[in-house]
């Protein structure tokens, strides 16, 4: 199996990390101080042992879901597609891929490419990861960042929507690939 080049696949952008480590870590964090405060720890001071293991796991947990965004891959083989993103990974054989119909697709003002429900996936703004359904209503797996993204339709009953810094670009280098024996 080999990664295909020039096709890189968008992660998370600083500002949607600043957004998950602010849920992830300054929510639970303020949460807990403020119950504190509430809750009975009038005359008592908030101490490490109150606040310590929730500033402890929020952080790993951040830099779990940090580490897991960034994992991401599309490997074309003579067999067929990969596709992994964050904790998902889709296989499609070269025969379920519509190769002809692979492009780049404006993600802001076009239904297949708008995404609308998330049915099992990741999203925070700026960073989409899983399984979604579009504004067409259509199924499809995800790895998007911000811009625009290639729309790869299969026979599978879902396309695959991969954003990218030049989709008109990767979506002709794909479709070589994908044309090569």
């Amino acid at each position: 199996m080999t990664p295909m080049h020039p096709f890189d696949l968008q992660g998370p952008s600083p500002r949607s990390l600043m957004v998950l480590f602010i849920l992830v870590v300054l929510v639970p964090v303020a949460v807990t101080a403020l119950g504190h405060l509430v809750l009975g720890g009038s005359g008592r001071p908030l101490n490490l042992t109150v606040l310590g293991p929730v500033v402890v796991v929020s952080v790993l947990v951040f830099v779990g879901l940090a580490i897991m965004s960034s994992r991401r891959a599309l490997v074309v083989t003579t067999e067929g597609m990969t596709v992994r993103t964050s904790f998902y990974k889709v296989f499609v054989k070269r025969s379920a891929l519509k190769v002809d119909e692979i492009r780049a697709c404006d993600s802001k003002h076009e239904p297949a490419c708008m995404l609308s429900v998330r049915t099992n996936g990741v999203s925070i703004p700026g960073y989409q990861s899983g399984w979604f359904r579009t504004r067409s209503r259509e199924k499809a797996f995800v790895a998007m960042g911000e811009g625009d993204c290639v729309l790869i339709p299969t026979t599978e009953g879902f396309s695959i929507l991969l954003s990218t810094r030049d989709a008109a670009k990767a979506a002709d280098a794909l479709k070589v690939s994908l044309s090569e024996d």
